[in-house]
């Protein structure tokens, strides 16, 4: 069975806090024809300490430190490094279960046809993300990954490249890295490119996920905020003009164009209600404003239709009646509620709990 070497690349950036965690969970797989990958991207922490402590003591692991230069180029320099059949790529501050390499590599060993991986993931983030745990299990053609690819098209799920399993093959044929001069999106960029070669992929379901996904203070996600607001909306131009081309190349320019405009509808109206400073009656009005795009009322019926949530709920029955101080009034005391308890959430996540 464990014929298909598989290479893990882990780029790591100040992670001492939690480098120990996830090297243990790598090292105790239950699927052991496998290579470690670590890049030192320029830490000013222990971290390089603690990954040259960890090479000593096992063969698997292959580590070199390099000027901090982004995960972009941590990445490329594992992929160069990499002498495995397929790859897969974790990120140093989260968790992987035990059986984690298993599930995901078994698709293939069963399939040869069988080009990329998918899998769920749990979050232990209170932002809501997809998590893939509502998708059907099974192997999926080209057409079938570039509908989901379209209807998730900003999540993680899509994006990330840690809940997936690449042939390295495929990689190295088409000449496929991470954008260097980026430092934000440039996952969801290699997944494009990658998705355009692919011939059958597989979704993998499983309890608990495949990946344990934090959001710890060594994350890209968490500085955006403070980057800059120019190159952001560059980096975002870029991020439409390939998923565009690229869906237009395979006939769904239609259905992209609405998951790109409504696909964060609810962030939009939780950051609305959250964080603007406007006077209460211009919040209120943006929100019903937001509601009132044509084109939102069928983005809401099918989302609700999927979630089955409570907000979507609300969110369709304030449009429904044209009637909007209830859901107004629910997403506000999200926020308040959010604002009070993200010191203890944050708390929890930094302390990064093990499986």
């Amino acid at each position: 069975m464990e014929d298909k070497k598989i290479s893990v690349i882990m780029p790591v950036y100040n992670a001492e806090k939690y480098l120990c965690g996830i090297l243990e969970d790598l090292l105790n797989q239950t699927y052991q024809n496998y290579e470690i990958i670590i890049i030192n991207d320029g830490s000013t922490d222990k971290s390089w300490d603690i990954i040259q402590k960890y090479a000593e003591e096992s063969n698997k692991i292959k580590s070199v430190s390099i000027d901090n230069q982004g995960p972009s180029k941590a990445r490329n320099v594992g992929l160069d490094m990499a002498t495995g059949e397929f790859v897969r790529f974790v990120d140093a501050d989260d968790r992987i279960s035990a059986e984690s390499l298993e599930k995901i590599v078994c698709p293939c060993i069963s399939d040869n046809q069988i080009d990329l991986v998918i899998g769920n993931f749990e979050s232990y983030s209170q932002r809501g993300y997809f998590t893939g745990d509502n998708l059907k299990e099974g192997k999926i053609s080209q057409k079938e990954l570039i509908n989901i690819f379209v209807e998730y098209i900003k999540t993680f799920y899509i994006g990330v490249p840690w809940n997936k399993l690449y042939r390295r093959d495929i990689i190295e044929k088409n000449k496929i890295r991470f954008d260097e001069n980026i430092n934000w999106c440039e996952d969801f960029l290699f997944n494009i490119q990658y998705f355009d070669k692919v011939n059958y992929a597989y979704i993998i379901n499983v309890k608990k996920g495949i990946y344990q996904y934090f959001i710890c203070d060594t994350g890209i996600t968490v500085g955006l905020e403070n980057k800059d607001t120019d190159e952001l909306k560059r980096i975002d131009e870029l991020r439409y003009k390939k998923a565009r081309e690229f869906c237009e190349k395979y006939s769904c320019l239609n259905e992209f164009e609405m998951q790109w405009f409504f696909s964060e509808l609810y962030k939009r109206l939780t950051i609305l209600t959250m964080y603007h400073s406007d006077l209460l009656s211009e919040r209120y009005k943006k929100f019903k404003d937001f509601l009132s795009v044509e084109g939102t009322y069928q983005y809401v019926c099918k989302k609700y239709e999927q979630l089955n949530s409570f907000g979507w709920k609300l969110i369709k029955q304030a449009i429904e009646k044209d009637k909007y101080c209830k859901v107004f009034l629910y997403f506000l005391l999200k926020g308040y509620i959010s604002r009070v308890i993200k010191p203890l959430r944050v708390y929890f996540e930094k302390k990064n709990v093990a499986w």
